[in-house]
């Protein structure tokens, strides 16, 4: 199910990729990473809106990676931090028609200077 967070400006945020993601039992340790940031399952919505605003703010500052282009899109690496301070990348899709897709919540820590 695709969640639309901020219609106006064209941010979509599936659901399902932070529960498939972050919070499966086969997550790869993003699972155990985001619970002893002190995260859950419980903190979905308020994770997605975070991730949300915060990808359309360093969207529109030009605070962003260029990751590889191809026919569907460009995709984006945009850093993301987290009310407990801790700081990651998340990926994107910009699509031609302007809309910005996450695809994977966590990317990795930021390894790149200059971002945030």
């Amino acid at each position: 199910m695709l969640v639309k967070i901020l219609e106006t400006n064209n941010i979509f945020f599936s659901e399902k990729n932070i529960l498939e993601n972050e919070f499966n039992e086969n997550s790869k340790g993003k699972k155990e990473l985001f619970e002893t940031w002190g995260y859950t399952i419980d903190d979905t919505n308020r994770l997605i809106e975070e991730y949300c605003k915060q990808a359309k703010e360093n969207y529109l500052q030009g605070n962003y990676k260029l990751k590889k282009l191809d026919k569907y899109g460009q995709r984006l690496a945009i850093p993301i931090t987290l009310d407990n301070g801790k700081s990651f990348y998340s990926g994107w899709m910009l699509y031609p028609e302007g809309e910005l897709q996450n695809t994977t919540p966590f990317g990795g820590r930021i390894k790149w200077k200059n971002m945030i």
